[in-house]
């Protein structure tokens, strides 16, 4: 029996990000998006920040065990959303210009692709809905005119979202062309990029600043690209040009590309079924990336019932027995008393497989809502005025790096945006491994790219140095212990 898993690959760019979302991991100037759909479907999009439209070897495997890659010839469907600040009437200069850009880049997307086109001041006004043709997003661009007062970005994004998420499109994608003035007071930058890597949607923007003082405010939108897998883009200041490679950029990061067959035949045949990681493992020109894709393959029962309805069955005749009375009630007795025995022995059982404490599991189910995992393991400060401070370790994939968005952010200059990830696998083993941080890591005074970890392992991330504890691990120097919260604040 073969079982055939569709991915359906797109490669295009991405600028210099790092972080794992639900269901997007970016590592190494590489971004994978994946999702699984009815019918064991699952959905794989890589981008590629090189600019040279590099198409990554691929293997996959499962278990230890190859899969077949094949590619399945099927065509994919982008769509894009074209967003204009017309905000600021002294921009009609940069208008103009981002005429002349749109122009190019309608001209030049693949005809099946989906486009509209809106612009933005204090509310979104969709000029031409997703779709329409080239000529239509032309002719309606020409039309636009800085003259709002007001520039409610980040609520008209998360608009320019809530549209592109009712088209039914393998890739998603805004394209957003703004000085990156931003004046809401209500919305901000998180609640625009958790919509978009909910949505699966990337955002695009190029920059256009008036001076070369005013180049500072392009960091709103390149925080956005950066944090949604798109990519970020500026036209000279002042001048509006657009260099043509930068044009190309967007180009090759908003058409979509190939799409694979993954055949599941050699698992199925090793008796593999239910929930698995598929390792996708991609070579790019700088480095090697492995990504585990959740996937869930038939149970054992749905695969020996398709044998079943193929197999003749044995004619089995069954004969009646009278029996007199006496001995079917002794029947009944002792099949009753059998009953309560096997009963008793099923909750015994499971009294004695319960799980003893909620403390160090990772899986426990019985918190109150809202309330954090417990920590499975913990990493202690060894220098400085932190001395004695620890963080804890809750999951299975735990982030750490300057940026705050980790989930153990340490502000230190000599540490990368996101410098390294603590994992446990499915044995309970620890290890680290290096994000392509600049200044590497250490344990136990050995530089390393991946190591296991052990307890009381030393871990030299920049000018800090940890020491990693398992769980109900004592620490001979934690008499008082401060609790730090690592992630996003409130505010």
């Amino acid at each position: 029996m073969r079982q055939i898993y569709r991915i359906f690959l797109f490669t295009a760019l991405i600028s210099n990000a790092g972080f794992l979302c639900a269901n997007m991991v970016v590592r190494d100037n590489t971004a994978v998006l994946y999702q699984q759909e009815v019918g064991n479907r699952v959905l794989l999009t890589v981008r590629d920040m090189s600019g040279q439209k590099n198409r990554p070897q691929l293997k996959a495997s499962l278990n230890d065990i190859d899969l077949e890659l094949q590619e399945s010839g099927r065509q994919t469907i982008a769509a894009v959303l074209l967003l204009i600040d017309s905000s600021d009437p002294r921009r009609v200069d940069s208008i103009r210009n981002q005429v002349t850009h749109i122009e190019e880049i309608v001209t030049r997307l693949p005809d099946q692709t989906l486009i509209g086109i809106a612009r933005f001041d204090t509310e979104l006004h969709l000029l031409a809905p997703l779709g329409s043709s080239k000529e239509k997003i032309i002719q309606e661009a020409g039309s636009i005119n800085a003259k709002g007062k007001t520039t409610e970005l980040y609520r008209n994004t998360l608009e320019a979202i809530n549209i592109l998420k009712q088209t039914t499109a393998d890739v998603k994608s805004v394209l957003m062309m703004s000085d990156g003035l931003a004046e809401d007071h209500a919305y901000f930058h998180r609640d625009v990029v958790r919509s978009a890597i909910q949505n699966r949607i990337n955002l695009y923007a190029i920059g256009y600043a008036d001076s070369v003082s005013g180049s500072v405010a392009l960091q709103t939108l390149r925080r956005l690209s950066e944090d949604t897998g798109g990519i970020y883009v500026a036209a000279r200041p002042a001048y509006y040009y657009l260099q043509p490679q930068d044009i190309n950029t967007i180009l090759n990061g908003l058409n979509a590309a190939d799409s694979y067959d993954v055949d599941f035949s050699a698992a199925v045949a090793a008796n593999l079924a239910g929930k698995h990681h598929l390792q996708l493992s991609l070579q790019t020109p700088s480095a090697q990336i492995l990504i585990p894709v959740p996937v869930t393959l038939p149970d054992k029962v749905e695969i020996q019932s398709v044998i079943e309805e193929v197999t003749p069955q044995p004619t089995v005749v069954i004969e009646r027995v009278r029996e007199s009375p006496q001995t079917t009630d002794t029947a009944h007795q002792a099949l009753l008393l059998l009953s309560i025995l096997l009963a008793v022995s099923i909750i015994v059982l499971l009294w004695r497989l319960r799980p003893r404490s909620s403390k160090g599991s990772p899986h426990h189910q019985d918190r109150e809502e809202g309330e954090e995992a417990p920590a499975i393991a913990w990493l202690e400060i060894m220098d400085g005025e932190q001395r004695s401070r620890r963080y804890p370790v809750r999951s299975f994939s735990t982030k750490i790096g300057r940026y705050r968005e980790n989930d153990i952010a340490l502000p230190d200059s000599a540490i990368s945006r996101y410098h390294a990830e603590i994992h446990l696998n499915d044995m309970g083993q620890f290890s680290i491994r290096d994000l392509g941080s600049k200044n590497g890591i250490q344990v136990n005074s050995q530089e390393v790219k991946a190591q296991n970890l052990q307890n009381n392992d030393v871990i030299e991330i920049g000018d800090i140095r940890l020491r990693f504890v398992a769980e109900d691990t004592p620490a001979t120097d934690m008499q008082v212990t401060r609790m730090f919260r690592t992630q996003f604040p409130a505010t």
